[in-house]
């Protein structure tokens, strides 16, 4: 595994016995979608008693965006192909301004986007993981607008 994605994985908290099931699950995709995966990120809740969760396992490719929903249990794929035509995003941020504001416990983020063939996905993030999302935005579906 890359050592960004290491880095990445432990600036977020993961657990060192879930950052197994991550390697696996970018193996097993590679493997299944022939593809090259080139960024990682984990979206991640608060659930109702305040504690943060780990759901699904994004992996993305030039033109793929691949969900590795509940990923610690299961081995359920979505692939979404997006052919660098993204027609619609949604930000939702609170608690964080990546100019003024450093990322606090209580931040949060919230993406949604749209492909020219009305597909669409949802990426969560909180605390931390709000900065890593929001580069996504940049990256991948703000690069592929329309």
């Amino acid at each position: 595994m890359r050592q960004e994605w290491l880095s990445y994985l432990d600036e977020i908290g993961v657990p060192q016995r879930h950052i197994g099931i991550v390697e696996k699950k970018i193996d097993e995709v590679s493997k299944i979608f022939g593809v090259e995966i080139l960024r990682i990120f984990i979206s991640n809740k608060r659930t109702e008693d305040q504690q943060e969760e780990f759901k699904s396992l994004w992996l993305f490719t030039a033109d793929k965006a691949i969900e590795c929903k509940n990923f610690i249990s299961k081995d359920d794929y979505d692939v979404l192909y997006f052919d660098h035509k993204v027609t619609y995003v949604n930000i939702i941020k609170s608690n964080y301004d990546d100019r003024d504001n450093p990322v606090q416990e209580s931040s949060l983020s919230a993406i949604c986007f749209l492909t020219t063939s009305n597909l669409s996905c949802t990426l969560n993030a909180v605390n931390i993981n709000v900065k890593f999302l929001l580069n996504i935005i940049k990256e991948v579906y703000l690069a592929n607008l329309v």
